[in-house]
């Protein structure tokens, strides 16, 4: 999925500048260019796609299906804090809704795993 929009992005990339592969080659003469397309192909692809799927082998799936939701409040703060964007109320209450419902979630799930842990020992007891 991920190298059919690489080409569909080239193609659109070369049609917009009408077939001419300079600016590409000029792209890739800059340092600056070259270090930011490693660190998003290594940290932001790779790196993160290990993370997620390591995540799903270890977390419950009701936790680890609304971790998602992190990604928003995330890409928020990060805009603020490096692109000095402007943070608004009610970007602030959708992010403490979605902090909160994943509270919520975390909470319940972990009430639920205790419980079920709790049922063999209630079974032994009851059997004696």
């Amino acid at each position: 999925m991920i190298g059919l929009c690489a080409v569909v992005f080239a193609v659109v990339a070369l049609v917009g500048v009408r077939g001419d592969l300079a600016p590409f080659a000029a792209a890739l003469h800059s340092r600056k260019f070259v270090m930011a397309t490693i660190f998003l192909s290594v940290f932001c692809s790779v790196a993160a796609n290990i993370l997620v799927n390591y995540s799903a082998s270890v977390l419950p799936m009701a936790i680890f299906s609304n971790l998602g939701n992190l990604i928003t409040v995330c890409a928020m703060f990060l805009g603020v804090i490096f692109l000095k964007e402007p943070v608004n109320v009610m970007s602030l209450i959708g992010s403490g809704m979605v902090l909160l419902g994943l509270f919520l979630i975390a909470r319940t799930n972990n009430a639920l795993l205790q419980g079920s842990r709790a049922l063999p020992n209630q079974e032994k007891s009851e059997k004696q």
